[in-house]
């Protein structure tokens, strides 16, 4: 009873008059019928007008005179999806292409790109022969361009192949340079290799 009164809640009946419909009942022969044949009382109909179009209902009432068949529809009511649409949008407005995030941080867009991925330095110099062994990530992982992935919310790749950040992304990525800005200020003067060693790091930061 519960899910039964659920499901008319959700539905509104409207009665029309029309001559746009069809009933799905097919007929063999050439024979000319009445229209309480074609259209006999309870047959189901569906709706091909504005602005119910396919909305589904039923033959209620048969006008002989008028040659109109009268039906009542069943129109689900449709979902309030406007808060979606306007998270969306918020987002999509406020993501900005990645040489813009730089600049606004002060910062080169090779870092930038760097830092928002997967980041390693390993362990020992670029001068010691075995240096190279362990690694470390000190990426933020917010996209992965070789596997062209993206965490949701905070990175977006455009259809060009570039990258947009969020406000969140970008308030991140300030935070963390502002945690560790002799590290950064060391990177940033370090040769846009993929190898980085700790140990060529002139840095003071804590961790």
């Amino acid at each position: 009873m519960g899910g039964k009164s659920l499901k008319q809640a959700n539905v509104k009946n409207i009665i029309i008059n029309t001559l746009d419909i069809h009933v799905h009942e097919s007929h063999e022969d050439d024979k000319i019928h009445t229209i309480e044949e074609l259209f006999p009382i309870g047959s189901q109909c569906f709706m091909l007008a504005s602005p119910y179009y396919g909305a589904s209902g039923e033959v209620i009432e048969i006008d002989v005179k008028q040659s109109r068949v009268r039906v009542q529809l069943h129109v689900p009511v449709e979902p309030d999806i406007s808060s979606v649409i306007d998270r969306h949008q918020a987002l999509t407005l406020h993501y900005l292409p990645a040489y813009v995030v730089a600049k606004k941080l002060g910062i080169t867009p090779n870092l930038l790109s760097r830092i928002t991925g997967s980041f390693l330095i390993s362990h020992g110099s670029s001068t010691d022969a075995s240096g190279g062994g362990k690694k470390l990530d000190i990426g933020l992982n917010m996209k992965f361009s070789k596997q062209n992935k993206e965490v949701l919310g905070f990175a977006r790749r455009t259809e060009e192949g570039g990258w947009t950040f969020s406000p969140t992304a970008r308030k991140t990525i300030a935070e963390y340079l502002k945690k560790f800005p002799q590290l950064f200020e060391s990177l940033a003067r370090m040769p846009s290799n993929d190898r980085c060693f700790a140990k060529d790091l002139d840095t003071d930061d804590n961790g």
